[in-house]
């Protein structure tokens, strides 16, 4: 067999049939996944990040733009990779997804000058270590406090070292041959891989969503958002549903405390009202003449 066919051999192996792959996946997930439901929230949830691009300045405005995307993207490519047996792949997604997230944090709360921040989005620097990021992070007031309560950075650092073993190849268990059991030359359905995708998935996931909720705590109060700014969604604010997916991925401690946070800062509750007392705007005023 000449070079050519052989690629072409191994490519249809590959990515074939993607259909049946598919649906062998999700149908695993809907009749037996103990944390569907969860699962599938956090999907609702990474679908919601592209609402939230605000900024006080260019620079922050732009590496929101880039972090919150660029972290969608990841997670939906890290869906689409475990579906179609890619395991190993998959998890190299979910590295890049929190990292970009952290990053996004830290350009927004660390180093916010114009210069550092467009030399990274025009790759004309490096993307600074995870550990340097996070380590810096805590010395901001909100993560300091938050990792004082409930150790969150060595949480967020344990998540992303387990991730990074996958990348790394940890031992025979995390390599592409132990998740691709039956043929790495014809991937196919592994279970154990696929629980261990979906639970790293959550995980990842609810970092994101804490992460999210610490640096805006008003995410977590469903306000209405069609009514007031019509198909504007980009005001750094959830909707009912899009709050109530955040909340339920919240770890319980942190949910309560976000809510604390939002019951002593008397900012968030006059932004709060401000947003329920604006009038309805003029797209949703007449998508209601249209439905009547």
């Amino acid at each position: 067999m000449d070079t050519v066919k052989l690629l072409k051999f191994h490519f249809g192996n590959f990515y074939s049939n993607p259909d049946s792959r598919f649906n062998k996946s999700i149908n695993y997930i809907n009749e037996k996944y103990q944390n569907k439901d969860v699962f599938f929230r956090a999907n609702n949830f990474t679908n919601s990040l592209i609402t939230l691009l605000t900024g006080k300045n260019p620079q922050a405005l732009a590496v929101k733009l880039i972090s919150s995307s660029h972290a969608m993207l990841e997670l939906s490519t890290s869906i689409n990779l475990s579906f179609m047996f890619f395991y190993k792949s998959s998890f190299d997604s979910l590295r890049r997804a929190i990292e970009i997230t952290v990053l996004g944090q830290y350009y927004e709360l660390v180093k916010n000058n114009f210069d550092t921040v467009f030399n990274w989005i025009y790759s004309k620097s490096d993307t600074p270590r995870f550990s340097k990021m996070i380590s810096e992070l805590t010395l901001v007031q909100k993560y300091s406090e938050l990792n004082t309560l409930f150790d969150w950075k060595n949480e967020l650092q344990n998540l992303y070292w387990n991730l990074s073993d996958f990348s790394h190849t940890k031992g025979h268990e995390k390599s592409i041959v132990s998740l691709n059991k039956s043929n790495i030359f014809k991937p196919a359905l592994n279970i154990s891989a696929l629980e261990e995708f979906l639970s790293q998935y959550i995980n990842t996931v609810q970092q994101i969503a804490i992460i999210y909720a610490i640096n805006n705590p008003i995410l977590i109060i469903g306000l209405p958002t069609l009514e007031k700014f019509g198909f504007d969604y980009s005001k750094g604010i959830f909707s009912d549903s899009q709050a109530q997916d955040l909340k339920e991925l919240l770890p319980i401690k942190y949910k309560e405390y976000v809510t604390q946070l939002i019951e002593n800062d008397n900012d968030i509750k006059s932004r709060i009202n401000e947003i329920k007392n604006l009038p309805d705007s003029d797209s949703y005023t007449e998508i209601k003449y249209l439905l009547k």
